[in-house]
């Protein structure tokens, strides 16, 4: 039995037919540096036969820290700043409920379940503090001789 969404077809599941992401950074060597990141991947058929697609998802990152002589840096990013509630990953495949094993005679969904978007969603808001340098004591002290 052929179910809307488990036909075959001639989509290639999860390839995204726009996939996007821009950058602008500023900073120097030293001193202040910042960042913005999007990144943005377009809805994209989740079965063969494209009876079921996937919402299209863009992501804006921020980044400011300070970089300080001899290597140590501070940073703080923030991920997903405009709180966009998209698609993580979607699949499309059928699902059973607890009656479906049960075999009732003429069920839509037949062997397969009924066919459906299932998803990840973005993870929300959030911020990551770094701070980061080189280990010259822990180095200094793996170099030297046992």
């Amino acid at each position: 039995m052929n179910v809307p969404g488990n036909s075959p077809g001639n989509y290639l599941i999860n390839a995204p037919t726009v996939v996007a992401t821009g950058t602008v950074e500023i900073g120097e060597a030293l001193g202040w540096f910042g960042a913005l990141k999007y990144r943005y991947f377009g809805p994209r058929p989740l079965t063969e036969d494209g009876q079921i697609r996937s919402i299209g998802a863009g992501t804006l990152n921020a980044r400011v820290g300070y970089r300080f002589d001899g290597g140590w840096k501070f940073q703080i990013d923030a991920f997903n700043v405009t709180n966009n509630r998209g698609d993580a990953i979607s699949y499309g495949y059928g699902s059973f409920a607890r009656s479906d094993f049960l075999g009732f005679p003429g069920y839509p969904g037949g062997s397969v379940g009924i066919m459906d978007r299932h998803f990840k969603p973005l993870d929300p808001p959030s911020v990551r503090v770094t701070l980061s340098g080189p280990m010259a004591v822990l180095e200094s002290a793996l170099l030297r001789p046992f």
